[in-house]
């Protein structure tokens, strides 16, 4: 039993840091099963799309470079799969390829990329350089331009140009771009000049703060579950029916104290209330059945699927817990 919870530990700090390869929308999903296979994929819905020849020239250049690129190019409809953000959607298709590489994205008027190879920083400005150089060309000269730079940039990493990390991307607004995202813990890096860049710098650490502050909230529920943890185990010996319950309690609590100083996100933030929830959810079970009483349905919070996509937390036909549309149970089920 404790292997099993130090898996689930493990898979559950991935989920709550956005790591997870959980689905993020049929658009999506069928790109990075394409990209598993072919590092160049062209939705037939694209607006903007690139014909066979021009895909098969940047496959090409991808072989011949060696290095881990990944092209899509998508139908607007894809952002809508990410919040409508642009920048996400290179995030959400590097996380459900699973691969280490570098993504560049062509969704309607925008491009992005992504990278967790590149330094940080790097693919954005790559994309933007590519972007404003070949702009008028087409996005197939864009996207070549790209895959170009890259080589170019890795090449220089590796005879010592370049520290390596993880990187963000770019995207088409008029004369200018920018931004990025990075594909474990997003970052904004968008550049600008004079008092705009103040002013970024200055949201970019509001926003920080925000997260912390958030996140700091969230501790002392963190100890308040640690501590109903310890103070039921006693009562464990006398009352085996709620062990699994307990178990569940201790699996939520080790992975949120695990994944409680990496969060980095209002997203991440979200995932790990609600991990804490299920935490507390698993422990009023578990007193339940050491006071001889029913346990008691789901609260509200998990009764209804999360905002980042955590399914809701249902009673199956056996009185126990479990992830709706998931068959796996309460353990290793879709929020985990």
């Amino acid at each position: 039993m404790r292997r099993l919870i130090a898996v689930l530990v493990g898979i559950a700090v991935l989920l709550i840091l956005g790591a997870g390869p959980a689905s993020a929308g049929p658009l999506v999903d069928r790109a990075a099963e394409a990209l598993r296979r072919d590092p160049v994929f062209v939705d037939d819905a694209a607006e903007r799309k690139i014909s066979g020849g021009e895909a098969e020239q940047i496959r090409e250049r991808i072989r011949k470079s060696g290095q881990p690129v990944f092209v899509a190019v998508l139908p607007q409809a894809a952002a809508a799969e990410t919040g409508g953000d642009p920048g996400q959607l290179a995030l959400a298709l590097g996380r459900a390829t699973r691969r280490d590489g570098t993504y560049a994205v062509a969704v309607g008027n925008s491009f992005r990329a992504a990278s967790t190879t590149l330094a940080t920083g790097e693919a954005g400005s790559l994309a933007t350089a590519a972007l404003d150089r070949r702009r008028s060309e087409g996005p197939a000269a864009v996207l070549l331009d790209f895959v170009d730079r890259v080589n170019q940039s890795t090449s220089g990493a590796s005879s010592g140009g370049r520290p390596q990390g993880r990187s963000d991307g770019s995207e088409e607004s008029g004369g200018s771009s920018g931004g990025g995202v990075g594909l474990v813990l997003p970052v904004l890096l968008l550049g600008a000049a004079g008092g705009g860049g103040g002013y970024l710098l200055w949201r970019k650490r509001k926003k920080t703060q925000e997260v912390q502050d958030a996140r700091e909230g969230l501790r002392p529920e963190l100890q308040l579950l640690a501590d109903d943890v310890l103070d039921l185990e006693p009562e464990l010996a006398l009352h085996p029916d709620a062990q699994a319950d307990y178990d569940a309690a201790v699996s939520r609590y080790r992975a949120a104290n695990a994944a409680m100083d990496q969060v980095r996100s209002m997203a991440q933030v979200e995932r790990l209330r609600r991990i804490l929830a299920e935490g507390n959810y698993a422990m009023a079970r578990a007193r339940a059945r050491v006071d001889g009483r029913e346990p008691p349905p789901p609260p509200p919070e998990l009764a209804s699927p999360g905002a980042h996509q955590e399914p809701a937390v249902v009673v199956d036909e056996r009185g126990e817990p479990a992830y709706a549309g998931y068959g796996g149970g309460w353990y290793g089920g879709g929020g985990w």
